[in-house]
């Protein structure tokens, strides 16, 4: 015998579960789900203990028995009370007994078709079957045109446990496929809200065959992207990923119903090409070589031996880009690399090896937008002379910004300011080189600073002398 009721109250949603097995394994259990997280939830996260008594026998065994629930269930509160388990037993042994596994695996299974059922009716997609009363679904159909407006109760609930279900999509394998059924994300199309990866299916284009994302600090920045661009142009849907959580779920799920994930901001993005494109962008490949291939020696020498060999960046291959429209560069990483938003999680982990970051950061790559005027110039310049300081210089420069702006970190903010400076001097005419000279102040000019300053201070004590007498 196996039943479920939900139903709404001032401060939880009740899961009500009364569970039989064929084996003669029976438990009862009464499940509550929060509306409001504990402000320090994720603090203590894997320290602390599940919330959900258990009973033999209606008499409390255990106040607080981690072993019921999985660590990112957590939140969960309810009493499970069992007849099969030994009334005398120890916790270590219940720990170790086949019945509380099975117990254990039925509760998650229960509490997950709880929160199906209410992503189903935050979504409108609930199935009517289990509706008895032809009036009932009259009256659910009226309240949920009242509420069309209102903030459904799963993305309330979404809100606040939301970093638990991540938690729980990373190290639940065995529910792995549950969980992402319930994950909500931000897309570049959903105008703020978030949406489910079914509907995120749905608005695929036909010819598309991953599902694309990419990470960083905040939307805003993202949307800014250079990375974005090309998808921008082409209408194809990106996921947005602005918590910390959500690249490494992401990479455990691997693919959804058969469409793999692919970061925009890997080197390894493939996008949809007419034969006439791949033409084109082999013969301009080619022109642009020279560049290529010079600009790969500098960044080389620049990050191994010059001023960024302490930053642990290291430049793969520069190369022509098909993902850019409007900016001139764009810094990728390699496709097994850390995003630039995992590095900054990485490091700012306590203890963490500097050394053991950078290695695990990838190889960056460098493309370029061949149809930007700046790039274009670059190769005029460097197809004239190699040695130019000018080119040097705007290559550096443009390497360094493309980091900052794809959300890398730099470790000479100097050397980039100081070249910055450098052009432009150049650009106003001015010798970068030019020593300083002092300021002279002629001395005509200078007499007359020196009496309007006497003048000040004789007009600032008659001032005080006045206020002192007028206060005598």
């Amino acid at each position: 015998m196996s039943s479920t009721r939900v139903f709404q109250k001032i401060t939880w949603i009740r899961l009500h579960t009364l569970t039989s097995m064929p084996s003669e394994i029976e438990f009862k259990s009464i499940l509550f789900l929060p509306k409001k997280a504990p402000f320090d939830m994720m603090d203590n996260y894997h320290t602390k203990k599940s919330e959900v008594k258990l009973f033999v026998r209606r008499v409390l065994v255990a106040d607080k028995f981690d072993e019921l629930l999985p660590r990112y269930l957590n939140f969960v509160r309810g009493v499970v009370d069992s007849d099969d388990l030994p009334l005398n037993v120890s916790r270590e042994q219940l720990q170790q007994n086949k019945i509380m596994k099975v117990i254990s695996k039925k509760l998650v299974r229960k509490i997950l078709e709880l929160m199906k059922k209410l992503a189903k009716e935050g979504d409108g997609d609930e199935d009517d079957e289990d509706k008895d009363d032809e009036s009932e679904d009259k009256e659910k159909a009226e309240e949920k045109k009242d509420k069309k407006d209102e903030e459904s109760t799963w993305s309330k609930f979404w809100k606040e446990f939301n970093k638990n279900l991540k938690m729980g999509c990373y190290e639940d394998d065995s529910n792995r496929s549950k969980l992402s059924k319930l994950l909500l994300f931000t897309t570049t199309k959903s105008e703020g809200k978030d949406i489910n990866l079914d509907k995120y299916l749905d608005r695929m284009q036909e010819s598309q065959e991953s599902i694309y994302y990419m990470s960083g600090d905040s939307l805003d920045v993202m949307q800014k992207a250079p990375a974005l661009q090309m998808f921008k142009k082409k209408d194809i849907e990106v996921l947005m990923l602005s918590d910390h959580l959500d690249e490494p779920c992401i990479q455990k799920l691997a693919d959804y119903e058969g469409k793999k994930f692919v970061s925009i901001q890997k080197a390894d993005v493939k996008l949809d090409e007419t034969e006439e494109e791949k033409k084109h962008f082999t013969k301009v490949k080619d022109m642009y070589k020279p560049l290529t291939d010079w600009w790969k020696e500098k960044l080389t020498e620049y990050t191994e031996k010059g001023a960024m060999k302490d930053a642990g960046v290291k430049v793969e291959k520069v190369e022509l880009s098909k993902r850019l429209t409007d900016s001139p560069v764009v810094v990728v990483t390699s496709q097994f690399g850390y995003s630039a938003q995992q590095e900054r999680v990485m490091k700012a982990q306590s203890f963490q090896n500097k050394d053991q970051v950078n290695q695990m950061s990838g190889r960056k790559t460098l493309e370029i937008n061949a149809n930007h005027p700046v790039v274009a110039d670059l190769l005029s310049k460097v197809k004239a002379d190699k040695e130019d300081k000018v080119a040097l210089d705007t290559a550096q420069v443009l390497f360094q910004t493309a980091l900052i702006e794809s959300g890398y970190e730099i470790a000479d903010p100097s050397a980039l300011v100081n070249r910055v400076y450098r052009l432009m001097s150049k650009e106003l005419g001015v010798d970068p080189d030019a020593p300083l000279k002092v300021v002279e102040v002629p001395e005509g000019e200078e007499e007359e600073e020196a009496e309007e300053e006497d003048k000040d201070d004789s007009d600032d004590e008659e001032k005080d002398e006045k206020e002192k007498k007028e206060e005598l």
